[in-house]
């Protein structure tokens, strides 16, 4: 059919996995950043809540106001790489910031960037999505690319049982930066998507 052709064109294809890893990346994020806040610097149900409210309203406002003019000026595929480095670097700082969890400060830049950074992929992603769908069956193809990424969520949340019973949060939060890694490196190496950049500017 119209819409598994375009599925399986060498771009969509390329696209698949980043999408995936941005669902990933969500699922590990709200696996792992309640567990960190609760058990690990003490916050309360309700603080946790309030905090992880607050990072979602901010990247709110930045997707509307921010992301798609950055996606606009820079290019969707530039901006959504600078998205999985940050989630990259942001998975190691969490690690390596392991003997400070208890003072609260890394929780709570990872529960204000989180979110944000989510979004930012999201909203690139969605751009480069589109401009794969074949005008004739574009809202069918489109809607399978955000089943995609809700099945990276689904493998995730699936995953935090096992990463947590093999090396607790520090599992888990490598978990989350592999997802990082990976969007970047297929980005990085799927030169067919380099058109969805040509616009920008």
């Amino acid at each position: 059919s119209e819409v598994w052709r375009g599925m399986i064109r060498p771009p969509s294809l390329f696209l698949l996995l980043p999408l995936v890893m941005t669902g990933a990346h969500a699922g590990f994020y709200s696996g792992i950043a309640p567990l960190i806040a609760n058990d690990h610097a003490g916050w309360s149900n309700a603080e946790t809540s309030s905090r992880m409210a607050f990072g979602s309203l901010m990247a709110g406002l930045l997707a509307a106001l921010v992301f798609g003019w950055l996606a606009a000026r820079i290019g969707p595929r530039r901006l959504a790489l600078i998205g999985f480095a940050a989630v990259l670097a942001l998975g190691l700082a969490m690690v390596a910031s392991q003997s400070a969890w208890a003072q609260g400060t890394p929780i709570l830049a990872f529960v204000t960037v989180s979110d944000s950074l989510n979004y930012m992929l999201a909203v690139t992603l969605g751009a480069i999505s589109m401009r794969q769908c074949r005008l004739s069956v574009a809202a069918t193809q489109f809607g399978l690319y955000m089943a995609v990424s809700n099945l990276g969520r689904t493998l995730a949340s699936a995953l935090l049982g096992p990463l947590d019973r093999l090396g607790g949060a520090e599992a888990v939060l490598f978990g989350l930066a592999a997802t990082g890694a990976i969007g970047l490196a297929i980005l990085l190496s799927a030169r067919c998507l380099d058109a969805s950049d040509q616009a920008a500017g």
